[in-house]
């Protein structure tokens, strides 16, 4: 049990120190983009597309924010470290969460993404954890905004 423990803060470690930098540095600490379009809904509906194409399950939305989430119950080594990491060997597979909250603002539309993982315990309590400090997490999404961008905008 030890050497498990030991082995598993060696990696956290490691992958902690060896993040790649942050491609962008936005004003809310979160992947965002500013999309040159004055069509609020259009935006949300390429979202929707966008996410429900790659399997992401829509949780909730209202006029400026879409919710969604994907359950990993994939098994793999990365499931099994953030299951381990929020919960304990009873909770439930992690459950990865997106938030877009979408702004109108004059001629363009922002999105700013909202990124965690959350586990539930076996009496109830949820554990989430942020991941806008993980750079490759941050990186990912800030490219799927990227592409968001480009799509909408034809480029």
């Amino acid at each position: 049990m030890k050497k498990t423990l030991l082995f598993l803060v060696a990696a956290m470690l490691t992958a902690c120190a060896s993040q790649p930098a942050k491609i962008s540095q936005t004003a809310s600490g979160w992947p965002e983009i500013e999309i040159s379009t004055a069509d609020k809904k259009s935006v949300k509906d390429y979202i929707l597309l966008k996410n429900s194409e790659s399997g992401w399950n829509l949780e909730q939305e209202s006029d400026s924010m879409l919710s969604f989430s994907k359950l990993d119950s994939s098994g793999s080594f990365n499931a099994a470290l953030t299951q381990a990491a929020l919960g304990n060997a009873y909770s439930t597979p992690p459950k990865y969460e997106v938030k877009y909250f979408i702004s109108q603002l004059p001629g363009r539309v922002k999105i700013v993404s909202n990124i965690a993982v959350s586990s539930q315990m076996p009496g109830g309590q949820v554990n989430r954890m942020f991941l806008n400090e993980n750079n490759t997490v941050f990186n990912a999404y800030q490219e799927q905004l990227n592409r968001f961008k480009r799509g909408l905008e034809g480029n």
